[in-house]
C-alpha cells in the first residue's frame, strides 16, 4: 500500500513508481492517479496512490473522499484525494486491499468524514485498510497551527504515541469492523522526515486495520526508510507491515 506514489513526476525522478516497485517485487499493482500539476511536462504526470498484490487483482474502485483544506502545494494542481480499493484471491479466499491518505491539515473530524467516504465505497467481508491517515489529532490549518500543536504536545505527549482516542475514524472503522490489535507495533512512530527529530517528538501516523482475518502474534513490524544516517532515505514515513491469518 502505497501513498504519494509519484507517477513520472519530478518527486520519483520522472519514473513510473509503483510499476517499478511491482516489476521489482514480482507483484501486480493498481496505481489510482489523484493530482497532477496543471502544465507537466509529461501528460501522464501524476501523484496517487498505488496497491501491490502478489496475486492478480480482479475488482478495481477509486473512491472519491472529501476535503479542506488542502496545502499550498496540492492547491497548485489539478485533481482530488481519493482511496484506492482492489479485491484478490488468496486461494479460495477473496480479498479486498484498500489504501487511504487523509488530510494531514483538516481536523480529526474532518478526516473521519474522509474515512466515512472510503467506507460508504468499500464492499463488506474480508479486507485489510492501510496508509497515512495523518493522525496527529489536532487540525493543521491556519496561523500558528504548528506552533499551537508544539504546544499540545508538550503538554499531552501520550497524543503522539496513541492518537487513537483523539481521531474519530478509528471509531468508524471499529463500527465497520476492523480492528487494529496485533497488526500495528504499539507506540510506534512512523512520521521520520528527520532522523534528528527525536522519536518521542515524532507522531503514529500509519496504520493496518484488518476485517474478517487476525494478526499474526508478533509479526507486526516498522521498517525504518533510512535505516542509518548514512543511507539513502526512500520516504519521509518508516514502512509498517504484519502478516495474517486468513
Amino acid at each position: 500500500m502505497l501513498c504519494e506514489a509519484a507517477w513520472r513526476h519530478p518527486y520519483s525522478g520522472y519514473r513510473e513508481f509503483a510499476r517499478e516497485v511491482a516489476d521489482a517485487l514480482e507483484m501486480s499493482f493498481v496505481y489510482l492517479p489523484q493530482f497532477k500539476p496543471r502544465e507537466p511536462r509529461d501528460p501522464a504526470t501524476s501523484l496517487g496512490s498505488a496497491l501491490l498484490c502478489g496475486q492478480p487483482f480482479a475488482d478495481v474502485r477509486g473512491i472519491p473522499l472529501p476535503t479542506r483544506p488542502l496545502q499550498p502545494r496540492v492547491r497548485r494542481m489539478i485533481g482530488g484525494p481519493a482511496g484506492l480499493a482492489a479485491r484478490a484471491m488468496f486461494g479460495n479466499k477473496s480479498i479486498w486491499l484498500g489504501v487511504i491518505h487523509l488530510n494531514s491539515r483538516w481536523t480529526p473530524a474532518g478526516r473521519a468524514t474522509q474515512m466515512a467516504a472510503f467506507l460508504a465505497g468499500c464492499p463488506s467481508g474480508p479486507m485489510v485498510i492501510g496508509g497515512d491517515f495523518n493522525s496527529t489529532t489536532l487540525g493543521l490549518s491556519g496561523p500558528g497551527a504548528f506552533r499551537k500543536a508544539a504546544l499540545t504536545f508538550v503538554r499531552e505527549p501520550r497524543r503522539l504515541s496513541n492518537p487513537v482516542p483523539w481521531e474519530p475514524a478509528f471509531e468508524l472503522l471499529r463500527e465497520a469492523g476492523f480492528t487494529l490489535d496485533q497488526a500495528n507495533v504499539a507506540g510506534k512512530r512512523t512520521f521520520t522526515f528527520s532522523r534528528f527529530l527525536p522519536p518521542p517528538l515524532r507522531p503514529n501516523l500509519d496504520w493496518l486495520m484488518l476485517r474478517g482475518m487476525s494478526a499474526v502474534n508478533g509479526s507486526a513490524k516498522v521498517v525504518r526508510a533510512q535505516p542509518s544516517l548514512l543511507s539513502p532515505r526512500v520516504s519521509d514515513h518508516d514502512f509498517i507491515l504484519c502478516e495474517v491469518e486468513l
